[in-house]
């Protein structure tokens, strides 16, 4: 069960030849996150300085604007 979820930006993407909107979320529970198999294979939490190698350049420019490294921009 989620607690808390905040809209945290919205982004846009013409990758492969498609218009694709992104909405990212930031969610709160006290539970444990279990994937459903069907959109989620696999979950598992990192920390900022303990992420994996094959993490996307796209997700690392969202943590770095979550971070306030980076300036959004609404591009994915």
């Amino acid at each position: 069960m989620v607690d808390l979820v905040d809209h945290v930006s919205t982004h846009f993407s013409s990758a492969e030849g498609k218009r694709d909107t992104i909405h990212l979320f930031a969610a709160w529970t006290r539970d444990d996150f279990t994937p459903d198999y069907v959109e989620v294979d696999e979950a598992r939490y990192f920390a900022l300085d303990a992420l994996p190698h094959n993490i996307s350049s796209a997700t690392l420019r969202r943590i770095e604007e979550h971070q306030g490294k980076r300036k959004r921009n609404g591009k994915w």
